[in-house]
This record gives structure tokens, C-alpha cells and sequence, in this order.
């Protein structure tokens, strides 16, 4: 009988040792893995010659090594489960490397590049892939240090991870590779490899039909008076700002009563009164959705700067300048390294001809940004097809590219825009116009797709007009006279404003300089 007892206490000792063992390998498979912010995987292009973050999630409390380029770097998980590291400025490499990530787990990361990352983001015209554009002909598909990714949609909240991405960076290896990229980045890279040997991260976060407010984050809106009526219509979706707290607060309260109505109104059959007050839903094209879901969770990634092309879906916006500024400014505080006080260079797109859909207004408010955003520029698509997205995406990128190769990449012989106004004084019933990057003097020219404009020194100047006291414009007669434009009408005697091609679809021939870069369109008038 002793035996039996025994064995019996023998037997469930083995169990309760077995079932402790099981669960603590539940326990083991229950941890979670260690797991790198999405946009860390292969191919990709690290930012150069900058403290470049790594981040990631893992659980509460767990080490976490970074190791890349001969740099061990380590960091402990925090309360949320999220980690970070700072690789220390890293030396331009087109040469692939491993980088890996170990914790409970162990990430590798193949083939990264350290080279330059542009966030390449707006809507529709940046959101076009390479085979959506007309192509140079006999142009060259290997370019396998031009990789680009995204990922993201809009999102009420600001989020940290995508809820799905691109598992790998696209590679500009073959047509079939590159007809997938950013059809303005990839041009843009195509451009600036030309004069620098770096490779480019093309950062692609772009949303077709987006307007401006939506790509802002919620604080931003606080950084310019003249945009407080949007920040309390934005803060009211939040309830831990002090405008959407009262909003909430008010919205609990009338919920509330309505409540206690209905309740009435079902104890005694009768109809529940009308309207249901709900409480605050951030909608569409209201707040900061495409900042929400496609750029938080990329910051604070490293990057040399941001290409912006957006502005058909804000044509009748006149605070676009402003809402740029405060945009641009934002973003460079999220992703700029903290405390070192960098502007990453800024460069939009002054939009193209195409209907109502790309009016006048917008055109005049990205010029007007050029004097609220410092270190920016701005390419002129004035002289491009006529369409809603130009299927010359070429010139686009390459526009862009002047103004990053003179102003970031020290190539100072490289003319970064057409003709900006600068001012203008008037002579009698004349007015004389001076411009900033007239280099070789004005031109008048007119272009075909994606051939060079055929310029010429001389001729009448169309789509000009003067204005005198009364504000009406005229028609005016324009020629070039070296670096100036002089302009007259016979029916404006004194003239004291003037503007070119401010008009929905202005037809060519249009103002050029000497280096083939046209003219912005611009008014004087405040």
C-alpha cells in the first residue's frame, strides 16, 4: 500500500514538473519578439553624415543592440514596449551591409545603403509611379542606388505603426523595378546622381486628391495666428487639449440629457427627440489624417529633406502659404535632430496649368511661401502638358534637383530656378520688372514634352497686364530688355501693379532664362 502512495505522489510530482515546464515555455513563446520600426528592412538607404535613429518594439524591460557599419549601440525597452538607438553620423556607402537588430530575438536587415532619404510626399502628381510618365528615350533602367518605400493611409489619431507596409525596399534595378517608383523621386535622384555619386532613399508618402490640412500635425496649427480658427477646429477632436476638453466636456453634457429624454421617451412610446448629439468624430479633410497615418510613424527617421507637390485639391485656399510654413516647420522639428537647430531643405512644386482644377491662387500662394519658408526653393511646371497630372514627370524631378544640387550639394554653376519677381518700379506709363535667377539674361520660349524650350532674346511677351490706382487690369505689351521685362498699355497711363500669366491655362510662349528654367507666375498686388 506504502508503493502504491508513493508511486502515485511520484507520478503527479512528474506531471506538476511536466506541466512547469509547459508553462514556462508558454510563457517563453509568449514574449514578444523584438521588432524594428517597418520602414527598417532590406535595401534600404540610412541617411548620411547625421545621427541616424533606429527604433523599434520589444518587451517591457528588454535590451535591444543595435549593429551596423562597425557601431554596437544598446538600448532597454521601455514602459510601451518601444526602444530606440542613435547610430552615430554614418559615411556615404553604396556598398551593401548588414544591419542587425538582437534582443530575444535576432533581425537582419541585408543590403542597406547610406547615402541621402528625401520624404517625397502631396498628392496624386507625387503619388505617380515611373510608368505613369513619359519616359527619355533610350534612357537607362539600372540605377540600383535609387530605392524608395511607403506606406500608411489616413488615420484619426496619430499612430506608431502602420497597419501595412512594404516589406523590402524597391530597388531601381531593371524597367520593371524602377516603373514602380516615384516617378518625380526617381527623376530627381536620376538628376542629382548625375553631378554626386550618393545613393537616394526615396521616402514615398503621397495621397491622390489630399489637401494641405491634412498632411499638418494637430500643434502645428497653433504656430501662426492667422490659423487659430483651424487649430480649435482641430483641437476639438482631442480631449487632452484645452479647446477640445471643453468641447468634449459640453458634448458629454448635452449627451446626457439627450439621454435621459430618450429614456422618457421609450417609457412613454413617443418619438425620441431629434438631433442625437454624438460627440466629436474627426472626419475626412477635416484634421491631420495623412500626417496621422503616413509620417508619424516614419519620425523621427533620418532624412536630408522633404519634395512637395501638391496644392489642385487647394485651389481656392488662400492660407496655403501659411498653411505651408507652419507644415514645413513642423516637420523639420520632427524630424530634424533634437536640439541641433537644422531647417532640412524644403522645395515644392508651383503647380502646372490644368483648368480650375490648378487656379491662379494656388500659384500666387507657393510663390508668396517662398518669402515664409526659409532654406526653400520652388520649380516652375508653368510651361509643362496641359492636364491634371502632366504625364512629364521628368522635368519635374529634374527641377527639383537643380535647386537640391545648388543649394545642398555645393554645385554652385547649377542655375536652381527660372525667373522669380522681385520687384518692379514704374518709368511714366511704363514698368520695368527685375527678377531674381535671370543667369544669361530673359529668354522667350516655348516647349515641347520633353524636349529642351527653344529660346529666343527678342519678341512680344504675352500674358502680362498692368493695373493703375483703380486696380483694373489691362492687357499689356511686354519685351525683354537684358535681365529686365519692360511692360506698357495704352490704356493704363500710370501704371502701379503688374502681373504674368495670372490666369487658369495662360498659353505660351512663355518667360525663360538663359539656362532653359521658366519664369513663376506672379502678381504684384498684395
Amino acid at each position: 500500500m506504502k508503493r502504491i502512495i508513493s508511486s502515485f505522489f511520484a507520478a503527479e510530482h512528474r506531471r506538476g514538473l511536466l506541466l512547469i515546464a509547459i508553462v514556462a515555455l508558454s510563457a517563453g513563446a509568449a514574449r514578444s519578439a523584438v521588432e524594428p520600426a517597418q520602414m527598417f528592412c532590406d535595401h534600404m538607404v540610412l541617411q548620411r553624415d547625421k545621427p541616424a535613429p533606429v527604433w523599434g518594439w520589444a518587451d517591457k524591460g528588454e535590451k535591444v543592440t543595435v549593429k551596423f557599419a562597425g557601431q554596437s549601440k544598446t538600448a532597454t525597452a521601455g514602459d510601451d514596449g518601444k526602444w530606440m538607438v542613435t547610430l552615430e553620423p554614418l559615411a556615404t556607402s553604396a556598398k551593401g551591409r548588414t544591419l542587425t537588430i538582437a534582443g530575444a530575438n535576432t533581425v537582419t536587415i541585408g543590403d542597406v545603403l547610406v547615402g541621402d532619404v528625401w520624404i517625397c510626399s502631396g498628392q496624386s502628381n507625387m503619388g505617380r509611379s515611373v510608368s505613369r510618365s513619359v519616359i527619355p528615350e533610350g534612357m537607362k533602367w539600372n540605377h540600383p542606388t535609387i530605392r524608395y518605400w511607403g506606406a500608411g493611409g489616413d488615420q484619426p489619431y496619430p499612430v506608431d505603426k502602420y497597419e501595412k507596409a512594404r516589406e523590402e525596399w524597391g530597388v531601381c534595378a531593371d524597367e520593371e523595378s524602377t516603373n514602380g517608383c516615384c516617378a518625380i523621386g526617381f527623376f530627381f535622384g536620376r538628376r542629382v546622381q548625375q553631378d554626386v555619386n550618393v545613393p537616394i532613399g526615396v521616402l514615398w508618402q503621397a495621397w491622390a486628391g489630399s489637401i494641405i490640412h491634412e498632411w499638418i500635425p494637430r500643434h502645428a496649427w497653433r504656430m501662426d495666428a492667422g490659423l487659430a480658427d483651424i487649430a480649435d477646429k482641430v483641437d476639438a477632436y482631442y480631449p487632452n487639449t484645452p479647446h477640445g476638453r471643453e468641447v468634449w466636456k459640453n458634448s458629454l453634457a448635452a449627451i446626457k440629457q439627450w439621454t435621459a429624454k430618450a429614456e422618457a421617451a421609450m417609457k412613454n412610446n413617443t418619438p425620441f427627440p431629434y438631433p442625437q448629439p454624438l460627440m466629436p468624430q474627426p472626419g475626412k479633410r477635416d484634421v491631420c489624417g495623412f500626417y496621422n497615418g503616413k509620417i508619424h510613424p516614419c519620425v523621427p527617421f533620418a532624412i536630408k529633406g522633404v519634395l512637395w507637390y501638391q496644392g489642385e485639391s487647394d485651389m481656392r485656399n488662400d492660407r496655403w502659404d501659411l498653411m505651408l510654413k507652419v507644415m514645413a516647420s513642423s516637420w523639420r522639428d520632427l524630424f530634424s535632430v533634437k536640439g541641433d537647430g537644422e531647417e532640412i531643405p524644403f522645395y515644392w512644386m508651383q503647380i502646372q496649368r490644368s483648368g480650375d482644377y490648378c487656379s491662379a491662387l494656388n500659384r500666387q500662394e507657393a510663390f508668396n511661401a517662398l518669402k515664409l519658408v526659409p532654406n526653400s526653393g520652388m520649380a516652375v511646371l508653368l510651361d509643362l502638358d496641359v492636364a491634371v497630372h502632366p504625364a512629364n514627370k521628368v522635368d519635374s524631378g529634374i527641377r527639383l534637383a537643380l535647386w537640391a544640387l545648388n543649394r545642398d550639394y555645393g554645385k554652385k554653376g547649377v542655375v536652381p530656378s527660372g525667373p522669380l519677381y522681385k520687384g518692379h518700379r514704374a518709368e511714366g506709363n511704363r514698368v520695368i520688372v527685375e527678377f531674381d535667377y535671370t543667369d544669361g539674361g530673359l529668354r522667350i520660349g516655348e516647349k515641347d514634352m520633353l524636349n529642351p524650350p527653344k529660346l529666343k532674346a527678342s519678341g512680344e511677351l504675352p500674358n502680362v497686364e498692368l493695373a493703375g490706382k483703380d486696380m483694373k487690369w489691362q492687357k499689356a505689351s511686354a519685351k525683354i530688355d537684358g535681365a529686365t521685362l519692360v511692360a506698357a498699355s495704352d490704356k493704363v497711363a500710370q501704371p502701379v501693379a503688374v502681373r504674368y500669366c495670372y490666369t487658369t491655362i495662360p498659353q505660351g510662349p512663355f518667360l525663360y532664362n538663359a539656362a532653359g528654367l521658366p519664369a513663376a507666375m506672379f502678381t504684384s498686388e498684395e
